[in-house]
C-alpha cells in the first residue's frame, strides 16, 4: 500500500481528525502512515518500529476510529457493547 502523509487522506472519524488536530499531531509518521493503509483491512498486523516512532497510535486510531463509527452507525448499541482490544 501507498503510504499517505495527511490525516485527512484516511477515513477516519471526524471527531478523530478534531482531537488530533487539537493534539498538534501535523501529519502521520512513516510507520502510522503504513498502517492507516489497512484501515479499512480485516487483516491482522504485525508492527516493529523504534521507541518513539509512533506505534502506539498505530493501534490506538484504529480502535478508537472503529468505536466512534460503530456508535455512530448504531446509537443502540453504546448502552449494549463495551469496547474491546489487545495490544
Amino acid at each position: 500500500l501507498r503510504a499517505k502523509m495527511k490525516w485527512e487522506d484516511y477515513s477516519l472519524h471526524q471527531k478523530l481528525l478534531d482531537n488530533i488536530s487539537k493534539l498538534k499531531f501535523s501529519k502521520p509518521t512513516e510507520i502510522q502512515s503504513k498502517v492507516l493503509g489497512y484501515l479499512d483491512k480485516t487483516e491482522d498486523l504485525v508492527v516493529q518500529a523504534r521507541t518513539g516512532e509512533g506505534k502506539t497510535l498505530c493501534f490506538g486510531i484504529p480502535i478508537v476510529d472503529s468505536i466512534l463509527k460503530l456508535y455512530e452507525s448504531h446509537p443502540s448499541i453504546i448502552k449494549k457493547k463495551s469496547p474491546l482490544a489487545l495490544i
